[in-house]
C-alpha cells in the first residue's frame, strides 16, 4: 500500500457563547491529503503559492480576511495542486454543553474533534502519517500526542499509521489546510 500524508489545521475559536462575535459557531478541521510519491512536488508548489501571495510570511486565512478577490486567486492556485481535501465541520450549536458537558473545556474539545478526523483518515488510509499543527502549551501538545496515539493509532496487521505535530510555520501544507479551513469558516 502507498503511504499518504494528511496535513491538518483548524479554523474557529473555542467557546460556547455563540452570541459573542469573537466565538465562532463552527469549528473546522481540514486535512490536505497527498501521496508520499507526490509530497516533494506538492510541497514545492505550495511554497510557490506562498511566495506569490504571502512573500516570506506564513500563509494564513486570517491574513486574507475579507479580501475575497485575493482569496479567490489563492484558491484558484490551490485548486491546481495534486492533493485531496477532507474537512470536518463541527456546528457547535449541535454540541450544546448541556448535552456534552465534557466538551465545555478546551482540551477535551480539541481532542474530541481531532479524534474524529484522525480516526476517519486512518480508516480510509491504513498507511498514513498525520501531521497536525502544534498549537497550545508544551504540556497540552505532549498530552494530545499521547492521547491520539492511544485512541487512533491502534496496531493492526495491515495498518502503518503515525501522528506527528509540527509548527505550521515550517509546513506550507499545514498552511494550505489553514487557508481551506478559514475559507470554509
Amino acid at each position: 500500500m502507498k503511504r499518504v500524508y494528511a496535513f491538518i489545521d483548524e479554523s474557529g475559536a473555542f467557546g460556547w457563547n455563540l452570541e459573542n462575535p469573537s466565538v465562532s459557531r463552527f469549528f473546522i478541521l481540514t486535512a490536505v491529503i497527498v501521496e508520499e510519491t507526490e509530497l516533494e512536488v506538492l510541497t514545492n508548489e505550495a511554497k510557490k503559492i506562498k511566495e506569490k501571495f504571502f512573500q516570506t510570511g506564513e500563509m494564513k486565512s486570517s491574513k486574507i480576511g475579507t479580501n475575497y478577490e485575493r482569496r479567490k486567486k489563492i484558491l484558484d492556485e490551490i485548486s491546481k495542486l495534486n492533493c485531496k481535501f477532507f474537512p470536518l465541520i463541527c456546528d457547535k450549536e449541535m454540541l450544546l454543553k448541556e448535552n456534552y458537558p465534557g466538551l465545555q473545556f478546551k482540551q477535551p474539545f480539541y481532542k474530541f474533534l481531532n479524534n474524529i478526523i484522525d480516526t476517519e483518515l486512518v480508516k480510509a488510509f491504513p498507511v498514513i502519517t498525520i501531521v497536525s499543527d502544534s498549537t497550545g502549551s508544551n504540556d497540552f501538545i505532549q498530552s494530545f500526542t499521547e492521547y491520539m496515539k492511544k485512541k487512533v493509532i491502534i496496531p493492526e496487521l495491515f495498518s502503518e499509521s503515525d501522528i506527528q505535530l509540527r509548527d505550521s510555520k515550517s509546513s506550507c501544507l499545514i498552511q494550505i489546510a489553514d487557508i481551506i479551513s478559514g475559507t470554509l469558516q
